[in-house]
């Protein structure tokens, strides 16, 4: 028994030997530098993935969180949110939502003329405030189209008794063409915010259909107000026909939720 133990136990060390010598390259008790077994070729580099780096991206693209409307995005077109009807047959206009190149990241919003009449019309709700805001809109047309023909107001009730503040072409913004489309921002500055709720009214006047992104609506903070360069814009009562539409809007809300949104 105990001769039997000293040949395993001389085994062992033989064993390791031969794998150490068989398993190597190299005759025993030769030094090996390791970085010199390293050969990835001269394109080492190129199998190497770029550096990840983080982005920002926000919420609702490039346009602000503390943006009023209710639906900036056009996900709702659903008589409330956005409202696609003609102010005077009150035929459905045809609507699209689009995702393609904006300015502000955002999707876009396609808007045509009914059949038989001269203008379309959609309509956009935002929550009011008090105090001093700016609203902003991009507009688009086709490249080479005519881009005057329409008109963008901002409808709600004033503490001076007014109606409505018109938006006006950026003249400080340059137009953007993006995806075959000219865009253009429309902004207005208003001194003392609508109450309660405000309505975006975008009327469509050609027969080439209009393209609307990125209606926003936001309080003027004192962070803000010294970037705040132009004049605010002059408040204006409701034309007949504009009254007439939303008094009848609003009736279609009250019939169907009993009332305006509050």
């Amino acid at each position: 028994m105990q001769r039997t133990w000293n040949r395993r136990f001389c085994a062992v060390p033989a064993l390791v030997w031969i794998a150490l010598v068989g398993g190597c390259d190299h005759p025993p008790g030769v030094l090996v530098d390791a970085a010199a077994e390293v050969d990835a070729g001269p394109d080492a580099a190129a199998d190497v993935a770029p550096l990840r780096s983080l982005t920002r991206r926000g919420l609702f693209a490039q346009t602000p969180v503390e943006n009023r409307f209710f639906d900036p995005t056009f996900a709702l077109i659903d008589g409330v949110a956005w409202s696609p009807f003609h102010p005077l047959s009150y035929d459905l206009c045809p609507v699209t939502r689009l995702h393609q190149p904006t300015p502000l990241g955002q999707p876009a919003l396609r808007l045509e003329r009914p059949a038989g009449q001269s203008t379309g019309q959609v309509v956009g709700m935002a929550k009011g405030a008090p105090g001093p805001m700016e609203v902003s809109v991009w507009l688009g047309r086709l490249v080479g189209t005519n881009v005057a023909a329409y008109r963008v107001a901002l409808y709600g009730l004033f503490l001076d008794g007014s109606g409505a503040a018109d938006l006006e072409p950026d003249p400080i913004l340059a137009p953007v063409v993006m995806g075959g489309v000219t865009w253009v921002q429309h902004r207005a500055y208003i001194a003392d915010g609508p109450l309660s709720w405000a309505y975006l009214w975008i009327t469509n006047q050609d027969i080439v259909p209009l393209f609307i992104t990125a209606p926003v609506l936001v309080r003027v903070t004192a962070q803000t107000r010294r970037l705040w360069p132009r004049i605010p814009a002059a408040l204006r009562p409701l034309l007949p026909l504009e009254r007439a539409s939303w008094a009848d809007w609003q009736r279609r809300l009250r019939g169907r939720f009993g009332g305006a949104p509050r």
